[in-house]
């Protein structure tokens, strides 16, 4: 039988002040329930409530399918790069969608003879394809308890459904993301006022805003060209997706790590051209 696959990005990026993520892009079987080869595309989705088969309704799904799926909300970001937009396109009808996502979920509590506090959650995802494919449905069935015996019953749901919301984003994540810490080199700046703005690029990172962070250096770089400038320059391109540039600054100051990050980054640079994604770069 045919192998059906859902298929998306989701880039996680470190909030530290030296940061980048190694962007691993993988397809996932959900009937084989593990990870196939390197690959991703864009998918047109329609996300449909889940009906609640339990004994009391819960919003952990709906909150956490909704997290997950359409994470490209925010893809109008100008401070956001290709790599860090989902590739899943939520679509308005139903009609539209390459993949409708429903499901059912079902809460129940009870206490045990035993006196114990016992929580059961059980969500099913049914992801029906639309392309033609000689399998039309796949599932994924989720089951989640929890006892305890010193707990309100209240206080048990509220458990076992935070440890749900954690399951669901396992199997929503279908990509590995791998945070790398990067470390800028440390430079001398000269001119006084100049300095002072490069001391506030902690805290930029921090708030993720790196555009403003990359003009810093820039600003700095066509200042005093110094080969430590020139690496730090090429990482906060590469933090926005713009490996053509960072390649360029990389060459004036070589680096071990920042060369074993970038043949991956061009790895999926190299992918996304083939399959006739032209990214769009964030330039300086």
């Amino acid at each position: 039988m045919k192998k059906i696959f859902l298929i998306f990005l989701l880039i996680n990026i470190c909030t530290a002040i030296h940061l980048n993520a190694q962007y691993v892009v993988r397809q996932y079987s959900l009937k084989q329930n593990k990870v196939e080869k390197a690959i991703f595309t864009s998918t047109k989705i329609y996300l449909e409530s889940f009906i609640n088969k339990g004994q009391k309704p819960s919003d952990i799904v709906e909150k956490t399918v909704q997290k997950h799926f359409k994470y490209n909300e925010k893809s109008d970001d100008t401070n956001m790069c290709w790599v860090q937009k989902s590739w899943l396109t939520p679509v308005a009808q139903k009609s539209e969608a390459d993949i409708i996502i429903s499901g059912e979920y079902e809460l129940i509590s009870t206490t045990t003879a035993e006196n114990k506090s016992k929580a059961t959650f059980t969500v099913i995802f049914t992801f029906n394809y639309t392309n033609g494919s000689p399998v039309k449905k796949d599932t994924i069935k989720i089951n989640q308890s929890y006892t305890d015996q010193n707990l309100p019953l209240e206080k048990v749901e509220d458990n076992v459904s935070n440890r749900m919301k954690n399951r669901i984003a396992y199997y929503t994540r279908m990509v590995s993301s791998k945070k790398v810490n990067i470390n800028f080199p440390k430079v001398k700046i000269k001119d006084k006022a100049l300095k002072e703005e490069y001391a506030t690029i902690k805290e930029l990172m921090k708030k993720g805003e790196y555009v403003k962070v990359g003009k810093i250096v820039k600003k700095l770089y066509q200042t005093q060209k110094s080969p430590e400038l020139a690496l730090i320059l090429g990482i906060c391109y590469e933090i926005l997706g713009n490996y053509p540039k960072a390649d360029e600054y990389y060459k004036i100051k070589p680096d071990f790590h920042a060369k074993v990050r970038m043949k991956n980054n061009m790895k999926i640079l190299t992918f996304a051209k083939s399959i006739g994604y032209e990214p769009e770069y964030i330039v300086l």
